[in-house]
């Protein structure tokens, strides 16, 4: 495997499966601070409840997007891996 390919494909690899994952951990921890703002005001603080489900919302947009980023690297390192070893076998003999 080429050096590149190779590279791009752990890190795109990485990416993708890394990326969503800090989503949904922002999504958690905005989620519990939206609790704890329900906790501590009850339902008469609704503009805090709506800014920490925002962050939640702001936080699983973009562990999608990063993973989607990811997705593409791993795509692109896959096409270039697969069109460096089309390139390098040698043809069948002929008999």
């Amino acid at each position: 495997m080429k050096t590149p390919a190779k590279w791009i494909m752990i890190v795109g690899g990485a990416v993708t499966i890394g990326g969503p994952m800090l989503g949904v951990l922002g999504t958690v921890l905005g989620m519990m601070q939206g609790f704890e703002t329900l906790d501590k005001s009850g339902v008469a603080d609704p503009d805090g409840l709506a800014s920490n489900i925002g962050v939640a919302l702001i936080s699983t947009l973009i562990g999608i997007g990063v993973g989607g980023v990811g997705l593409i690297a791993l795509t692109v390192g896959l096409i270039m891996w697969f069109s460096a070893k089309r390139s390098s076998t040698p043809p069948p003999l002929q008999t």
